[in-house]
């Protein structure tokens, strides 16, 4: 298993305390921010590959990890805020930032309402610019209306369905949804790596809401079922290399498509053939290759 590294916390402003591992040496900083129901230990494998070069600064968000969830989050608007708080609390002033998944576009709302804080933008498998659709189901099955209450999305059969395999502790369940769902290329976890990733599940508090989250997220100029955009994507200037799985059945390929095409010339997308929801885990050391360059020029 790779060195679980310390984990540090630090007080914010807004009463929730951040947990978050802090290693390397080096002038240049990358800052990882972690997908949905996961934390700063799904960094783990790769973070020793850039410590000779950077000094690697990993936060679990509120809600996941070692994190503290005094608060629920209603947005990804207060998850963009959470990490703003968290790099002035521990003094970075300039940095490259990685967001995998749900991270991703929240890194994206934090890049285009704090750009003077990220040097390039890395997004791993992320999130769609108009969000994860919550859809409604009739008769068991699924419909391509999306819902457009809080409530209903809460409420949302897989919503209560992840919430209750997650408080019963099901390892085998937690283990099919994420050959489903995040590991459908390359890689399968196992071993110590599979009961660390499960742990992570465990340990997530907000389970139930992030469905919520995804499916009021829209950062175009355009309506999104629940609600109005807020066009933060004409926003980001910066560098950004988009990284995706074409076998992703979270957030399909189109989706980095699109985010490329928003964002323009300054955006470089790759599409990995083989890879599904988790790009560092099916290309691990493509993914070092080029982050690291990516981070050097």
């Amino acid at each position: 298993m790779e060195a679980q590294f310390e984990i540090k916390k630090v007080e914010l402003p807004n009463g929730e305390t951040f947990a978050y591992r802090d290693v390397g040496t080096g002038s240049k900083v990358i800052v990882f921010v972690h997908g949905a129901l996961l934390s700063s230990a799904s960094w783990l494998q790769i973070i020793p590959k850039f410590t000779d070069k950077f000094r690697v600064v990993a936060p679990d968000l509120r809600g996941h990890g070692k994190s503290s969830y005094n608060n629920p989050v209603k947005s990804h608007d207060e998850n963009a805020e959470d990490l703003k708080l968290f790099v002035d609390a521990i003094g970075l002033k300039k940095f490259y930032l990685v967001g995998w998944s749900m991270g991703g576009g929240i890194s994206m709302k934090f890049t285009a309402n704090y750009p003077e804080y990220v040097e390039r933008l890395i997004l791993h498998n992320s999130m769609g610019v108009q969000g994860v659709p919550r859809t409604k189901v009739e008769d068991g099955k699924p419909t391509t209306e999306r819902i457009t209450s809080e409530e209903d999305a809460i409420n949302h059969p897989h919503s209560v369905f992840l919430a209750t395999v997650i408080a019963q502790q099901d390892k085998d369940k937690i283990k099919f949804i994420q050959d489903a769902s995040i590991y459908t290329g390359r890689a399968k976890l196992d071993g110590e790596r599979l009961e660390a990733s499960i742990q992570e599940w465990f340990d997530c508090r907000c389970a139930q809401r992030l469905g919520h989250l995804a499916n009021i997220y829209n950062i175009t100029d355009e309506r999104s079922g629940p609600v109005e955009g807020t066009n933060e994507i004409s926003k980001i200037k910066c560098k950004t290399l988009i990284l995706h799985g074409e076998k992703d059945v979270i957030v399909k390929s189109e989706e980095a498509e699109r985010i490329k095409k928003l964002i323009g010339d300054n955006a470089e997308l790759k599409i990995f053939p083989e890879a599904g929801h988790a790009v560092v885990e099916d290309y691990p050391e493509e993914f070092v290759q080029l982050v690291t360059e990516f981070c050097s020029t």
